[in-house]
């Protein structure tokens, strides 16, 4: 018989087995002290299934917990930070401790043609071959 690794497999066959050994218990009057473990064994192996199945769903809604609570922390920093910019003012050196770039100034741009020439493409020559000598 193949060895059984899930869950579910050694759960199935200790029940077959007990209903098997309480079907012909006529037969097998001494295997009571054998039995009896087993059988509480099984118990707890379904409660412990079931507790660890409640968990899974404990954990995927402390999950979703844990994203919506990030989620409004951030929020509530990007406003902190929007306000602390505001007091402090855009250009303030100050803003960098609090991970809020300060505007520099800009490099001014000259105003005229805004977009530049395109380059000129080389002109294709036709490949010569040099004359032939003898």
């Amino acid at each position: 018989m193949p060895s059984l690794s899930s869950t579910a497999d050694v759960w199935a066959d200790t029940d077959k087995l007990l209903a098997a050994a309480d079907a012909n218990a006529a037969l097998l009057q001494d295997v009571e002290s054998v039995k009896a473990p087993l059988v509480q064994s099984l118990a707890r192996l379904k409660e412990l299934t079931t507790r660890r199945d409640t968990l899974k769903v404990d954990s995927q809604v402390l999950s979703k917990d844990i994203q919506r609570t990030l989620q409004l922390i951030r929020d509530q920093s990007t406003e902190l930070r929007s306000m602390i910019k505001a007091k402090l003012g855009v250009r303030s050196g100050k803003l960098a401790e609090f991970k809020v770039a300060p505007r520099r100034e800009g490099v001014r741009r000259k105003r005229g043609n805004p977009t530049p020439e395109p380059a000129p493409t080389p002109e294709t020559k036709p490949a010569t071959t040099p004359p032939a000598t003898g």
